[in-house]
C-alpha cells in the first residue's frame, strides 16, 4: 500500500444529524488507508459533512430529512447496547420492542416476532426511524460475533421485508480484527 488517498466515486447518501434532525444528503466518500493489517487494507470512510451516523448506497433511499424514531435507552450504562435490556422503539403511533435473544437480535411488534442477526452476540442500534419514507421502522445496528474481534454494522430495512417480517437485511459491512 502507497499511504495515499483512493475515492469511491459511488453515489453515497450520509445520514447526518444537523441540530436535533437527522437528513440523508448525498456525498462524495473518500477511503483514507490507514496501514497494512496482515494483508488487509485498515482506512476510515470520510466526506465534508460532519456527524455522520452512516453511508448508505440503497436505491429505495433518497435524499432529504427523515424521521428519527424515539428510543428508549433505559439501559444500565444509558448506551444504546441492547444487550443490557428491552429497548421500546416509537415511530409515529408505532411501537417497536428489540431485545438481545443471546445469540440474535429480536424485533417486536403488535405480537410479531422477528429474529436478526443470527450468530451475533453483542448488539448496539446505531440509528432508528424511517430512511425508506414507508412510515415504518429501519435500523441500522451494529454487532459483535462470539470472539468480539469480529464485527458488522447492518441497513435494516422495512420496504424490501416480505410478511411476516418487520425489516430485511439491506446491506452490511463487516470488520475483522
Amino acid at each position: 500500500m502507497d499511504g495515499g488517498e483512493r475515492q469511491d466515486k459511488g453515489n453515497y447518501l450520509a445520514l447526518h444529524k444537523v441540530d436535533d434532525k437527522y437528513f440523508l444528503t448525498k456525498t462524495k466518500v473518500t477511503y483514507i488507508p490507514l496501514n497494512d493489517y496482515e494483508g488487509e487494507e485498515v482506512g476510515n470512510n470520510t466526506s465534508n459533512l460532519s456527524n455522520v451516523v452512516a453511508y448508505i448506497r440503497d436505491k429505495n433511499i433518497t435524499s432529504g430529512e427523515v424521521t428519527a424514531a424515539i428510543v428508549d435507552w433505559s439501559g444500565k450504562s444509558g448506551k444504546p447496547r441492547v444487550t443490557e435490556s428491552k429497548m421500546k422503539i416509537t415511530l409515529g403511533n408505532q411501537t417497536y420492542f428489540v431485545y438481545d435473544t443471546k445469540g440474535a437480535l429480536a424485533l417486536t411488534r403488535d405480537g410479531v416476532n422477528q429474529e436478526i442477526s443470527p450468530g451475533r452476540v453483542s448488539f448496539a442500534i446505531l440509528w432508528a426511524g424511517d430512511l425508506d419514507g414507508d412510515g415504518k421502522l429501519d435500523l441500522i445496528i451494529y454487532s459483535l460475533d462470539g470472539d468480539d474481534k469480529n464485527s458488522e454494522k447492518c441497513l435494516l430495512l422495512s420496504s424490501i421485508a416480505k410478511k411476516p417480517q418487520l425489516v430485511k437485511e439491506a446491506a452490511c459491512m463487516s470488520y475483522g480484527g
